[in-house]
């Protein structure tokens, strides 16, 4: 592939990008006009419901940019030449999907928004365990997978690791906070 060939294929790739979330931001800021037009209060003083509603759509929104700058770099990388395993495009395609998911999964439940999170203790204490469990079962399998395999089932392990820290975190953060106010009554 020529430079030229290169250049326009990043250029029309970032057009591309921009034709998709241009349009999903311009509808998020008219929804917000059209909210305050109605009356109706605004993110902080929702609901319970609407809050975790919001909360889904702006993790869907991180997950949407964190999995176009993941393509983006993807896409520098491959074009640049300079690494051999950026030809790989089913592992990294599902890598790709894979840190979408934690990003969108990981702010949920740092925002008490996941389904099932924060309503019974047992569903936190399932998440928990299997993020661990993964975490430890998905290098076991990269042992026996060869080439760039052996990459994809490493990068799950590291997303599942790092979902188990982020609902450590979350459930330490909960329960310091519901300590909080049980010392303030």
């Amino acid at each position: 592939m020529g430079t030229a060939e290169k250049i326009i294929l990043g250029i029309v790739l970032t057009l591309a990008i921009m034709c998709y979330v241009g349009p999903m931001v311009a509808a998020i800021c008219i929804e917000e006009k059209e909210r305050k037009k109605r009356g109706e209060p605004a993110h902080q003083k929702v609901l319970y419901d609407e809050r975790q509603k919001m909360v889904r759509l702006q993790a869907a929104l991180f997950a949407l940019i964190s999995l176009c700058g993941y393509l983006v770099l993807w896409m520098v990388l491959h074009l640049g030449g300079w690494f051999e395993w950026t030809s790989a495009v089913v592992e990294l395609i599902f890598c790709g999907f894979m840190f979408a998911a934690t990003v969108g999964a990981g702010y949920c439940v740092l925002n008490d928004a996941s389904i099932g999170w924060n309503q019974k203790p047992e569903t936190v204490k399932a998440q928990k365990i299997l993020y661990v469990v993964y975490g430890f079962a998905f290098p076991v399998y990269a042992g026996a997978q060869d080439g760039s395999f052996s990459a994809v089932f490493i990068f799950v392990a590291i997303c599942m690791w790092t979902m188990a820290v982020v609902t450590f975190y979350a459930d330490h953060r909960r329960k310091k906070r519901e300590k909080f106010v049980c010392e303030e009554e």
